[in-house]
């Protein structure tokens, strides 16, 4: 007799008519089939609340269920069983549509009908339906009967709709801030800009997003993003870092960033909201040279790797915490006195010649030694440490090509030694475990005789290890009908055929004459010289396992928990964990899992969520991604085309897939979930113990799971989405990055946010008090401003961010940057979003005094070189008189001495 057990709902009805149909020329037990197919329907029924229609083509009736006269509001003994009844209750366009594809379902064109339509409900409004259906055929091939389910996804498309909004409320709130607004995933993808970051990074949202932002930033800026970005994930901390933008063109901006963790409905880190602020001006005033130094300094001083820096004498001129503590010396010991390219310990080792090529090369060199520090005799090192080290020494070069400087990095490697140690440690306790495992272990020699056996293989044969050690197995613990066929099986393993042996069942006979059901995985034993000598088996009792299957599990109570856990699964990882180790379960595998999304074009693809067995922990549990190779993706490629269950065997003799070779996969099992976002999943079941052949009872019953599946996954992502949208907007209004209030074209103030508040001087409670009016907040002067401002948001819905003032409530003026937008198309309320730019103007106040101070001293200098001019020129009038003088005289004297002569 054919197992209905796990048939989908509509296949059940279906074969229900079939054995109708057949049932004059059946026996008695036929009629048994057809209640206990019966009897499984209403319990699918009752399952869950899905409208169910059986319409007979034959006879042109019509059976409704009460749930699908209930979706519409009405009770079962309102609605007659009448076709006039669907189409009286359904928009006209959707009766067309459904009568064409009806049509293809009777006609063989297509196997399922899978519909959207509204239907009107008693109470006048209308009930987004999805309806699936099944033709039932004759044994002529004639359709005879159609059977389908109704399910209401109103509250689906009401999902989407407020989604929808909220997703518009938050563009408008960022698309006017005067303030760069930005979101990104866990990774650092950029999945939203708002205008103003586009700008200062100079380039399109096209381009931003991903890592395509990166390109925006300067090169030297790269590492510190990144290291700090992931700094504050870890700690789920605010991000703060200073940064700089370099456009296409060159263009320089320098950015303070802020960025504050996004947390989803399910209060776990979703992403990252952040404010890039215009910097470049104070950046642009500090000293360069001071920052480079305190860069530098907070490299080495936080570093937790020993560092240190020699010059290009290979002298040491600074070292870090770390490396004085790894080395045990202080500062005074090391630096200034000792030099790289003196170190006797590296000359003795002969690493010499390789850390000279570092100074006269520019080459990275990377030595592992023993080292003594205490053994270096050009300094004196107190508590010198003595370890074995890996060091790599880079030289920074510089544009002529000449080493200045060398970096010297330094890991202890002493622990990996103590590792070896533990290593060998482990291998005991390892084999101590195989005294304690779960699990019989047994080995067998060329004759068959017990060489080995565990504490639990004595167990389960009843006999103490010194009755079993040296006995033959075949004669002592097999029955007789299977003595042939193990033997069979060990002479396989011993002329090394162990691909069709490596997993044997069969039943052994313990001391009481029992029989048990034991799952033996076997395996070779060789000598020194490769000969194999004997075999051991690992061997699981799983005769309680199979007996247990055979009464507990059937097809139609697994899809009924599968329909409760998918009714109270308040989130998606509950949803997919529940439902994956359900479905390994019931089939008895050894992986369930869901890969997303099913892309053939990427580089690499993960498991989303997996539930396996022990012995096959597969990728999820690895962590890591799986790169794609051609038969992945040729895999994908297939599946996304494919509306039904595939099965697929691996020959890992032939490699034929390195995916399956990796995750030991004999036979597979994949069906494609499409969600109405236009994602594509791939559910699948692994089977890696033995080659496992699927009937086609499985694949319907794994196909109908998929489907549930993927309506439950795509009720959880409408909600999730939407409350996700909601979370960004009050991560926004609470993140601490900007002013932002809500306004009325009165001067009123209906909320605003605590930085605001802060900002002004005033509290919530007078806030909600209605004492603070933006018009009050605003000097005289900017009243004229304010009402034009006010006109050009009832007629653009924005205005671009403007400089004004509020008054403090103390009385002192606060200089601002301002921007506003109307919200939900009214002309008379609205949100601003306000940057407090006092810091800003202090800047610029100081700039206009510096540039009076140096025009100042410009002109008191000038003055100043006027009046030495004038005192150089005197003194030069007195000089030429005086040697005109002198002369003269000379002259008046070498004539008298003439006529003395």
């Amino acid at each position: 007799m054919d197992d209905l057990s796990n048939r989908s709902k509509e296949d059940l009805i279906a074969e229900i008519e079939r054995l109708r149909l057949q049932l004059e020329a059946l026996n008695g037990n036929t009629r048994e089939e057809i209640d206990i197919g019966m009897r499984r329907y209403d319990l699918a029924n009752e399952a869950t609340q899905d409208g169910i229609y059986d319409w007979n083509l034959v006879t042109n009736e019509i059976f409704y269920n009460s749930n699908w006269k209930k979706m519409l509001g009405y009770s079962d003994d309102e609605l007659p069983n009448d076709f006039k009844v669907w189409e009286t209750h359904t928009l006209p366009e959707d009766v067309e549509k459904s009568w064409k594809m009806q049509n293809e379902l009777i006609n063989k064109k297509r196997d399922r009908f899978v519909l959207e339509f509204k239907m009107k409900h008693k109470d006048g409004h209308w009930v987004d339906i999805l309806s699936r259906a099944v033709a039932v055929f004759d044994d002529t091939g004639k359709a005879i009967r159609i059977v389908g389910t109704h399910v209401d996804i109103t509250e689906k498309k009401q999902v989407m709709k407020a989604l929808e909004a909220s997703e518009k409320r938050f563009r408008t709130l960022t698309n006017m801030a005067p303030a760069g607004i930005y979101l990104t995933d866990l990774e650092g993808n950029c999945t939203y800009a708002n205008p103003k970051w586009l700008q200062m990074a100079g380039m399109t949202l096209d381009q931003a997003l991903g890592k395509g932002w990166t390109t925006a930033l300067h090169p030297d800026d790269h590492a510190s993003i990144e290291s700090s970005w992931y700094a504050s994930h870890d700690s789920r901390t605010t991000w703060n870092h200073d940064f700089r933008f370099q456009t296409a063109e060159g263009k320089l901006t320098w950015v303070h960033g802020l960025a504050e963790p996004i947390v989803d409905a399910e209060g776990k880190l979703s992403g990252y909201m952040g404010v890039n602020i215009d910097i470049t001006e104070l950046k642009e005033s500090e000293n360069v040279m001071k920052e480079n130094k305190m860069f530098l300094d907070k490299i080495l001083d936080t570093s937790a790797l020993s560092t240190w820096i020699s010059d290009e004498n290979g002298l040491a001129i600074r070292a870090n915490k770390a490396c004085l503590e790894f080395f045990g010396a202080t500062e005074d010991e090391v630096v200034g006195k000792y030099n790289l390219l003196k170190d006797e310990v590296l000359q003795s080792s002969g690493c010499m010649p390789q850390v000279e090529k570092v100074f006269s090369e520019g080459k990275v060199a990377n030595i592992i030694m023993d080292y003594d520090f205490d053994a270096v005799d050009h300094v004196k090192v107190e508590h010198a440490t003595h370890k074995i080290i890996n060091s790599i020494i880079t030289p920074i070069v510089q544009e002529d090509g000449r080493v200045n400087h060398a970096v010297i990095q330094t890991i202890d490697l002493t622990d990996i030694k103590n590792a070896e140690k533990e290593l060998l440690e482990e291998k005991l306790k390892a084999e101590q475990y195989l005294d304690i495992a779960e699990v019989m272990l047994v080995s067998l020699d060329r004759n068959g005789h017990v060489q080995l056996i565990n504490p639990k293989g004595c167990n389960i044969l009843g006999y103490s290890k010194e009755e079993i050690l040296g006995k033959n197995w075949f004669e002592m613990f097999l029955p007789e009908s299977q003595k042939e066929e193990v033997r069979d099986v060990a002479e396989k393993v011993f002329q090394g055929e162990m691909e069709s042996v490596k997993y044997h069942e069969n039943e052994v006979v313990t001391k009481d004459g029992e029989e048990r059901l034991i799952a033996f995985r076997n395996s070779m034993l060789y000598d020194e010289k490769g000969q194999i000598i004997g075999t051991l088996s690992s061997g699981e009792d799983i005769t309680d396992r199979i007996k247990n299957e055979k009464m507990i599990f059937s097809h139609l109570d697994f899809l009924k928990r599968v329909n409760i856990l998918l009714n109270k699964a308040l989130n998606r990882k509950q949803l997919l964990t529940d439902v994956l180790k359900e479905t390994l379960d019931f089939f008895d595998v050894d992986r369930s899992w869901l890969v997303k999304p099913c892309n053939p074009a990427a580089e690499s693809w993960s498991v989303e969520m997996e539930c396996n067995k022990a012995d096959f922990p597969g990728a999820f549990a690895s962590g890591k991604a799986i790169p794609m190779n051609d038969k992945d993706a040729d895999q994908f490629k297939m599946m996304q085309d494919e509306p039904n269950v595939v099965e697929l065997h691996f020959d890992h003799n032939n490699q034929d897939n390195k995916t399956a070779d990796t995750f030991s996969v004999l036979s597979k099992l994949l069906f494609t979930l499409r969600l109405s976002s236009g994602d594509t999943y791939l559910l699948g079941l692994h089977q890696c113990a033995y080659d496992r052949k699927w009937t086609k009872d499985e694949k319907n019953l794994f196909r109908e799971v998929g489907n549930r599946l993927a309506d439950a996954l795509n009720r959880l992502q409408f909600v999730t989405s939407l409350e996700n949208s909601e979370a960004k907007f009050k991560s926004l209004f609470e993140s601490g990055l900007l002013g932002i209030l809500f306004w009325d074209a009165q001067g009123g103030i209906t909320d605003a946010n605590q930085v605001f508040l802060n900002m002004v001087g005033y509290t919530k409670d007078e806030l909600l008090s209605g004492e603070i009016s933006w018009k009050d907040l605003t000097p005289s002067e900017y009243e004229k401003k304010d009402q034009e401002l006010i006109m050009e948001l009832a007629e653009k819905g924005s205005v671009t961010a403007f400089e004004k003032e509020y008054f403090h409530k103390n009385g002192h003026r606060i200089p601002i940057l301002i921007g506003a937008a109307t919200l939900n198309d009214k002309t008379d309320t609205g949100v601003a979003f306000i940057l407090d730019i006092t810091e800003k103007k202090a800047i610029e106040e100081e700039l206009k005094n510096h540039r009076q101070h140096l025009e100042n001293r410009i002109e008191e200098r000038t003055k100043a070189l006027n009046r030495k001019n004038k005192e150089l020129d005197d003194a030069l009038k007195v000089f030429v008189g005086r040697e005109l003088t002198i002369k003269k005289l000379q002259k008046k004297i070498a004539e008298l001495e003439k006529k003395k002569e």
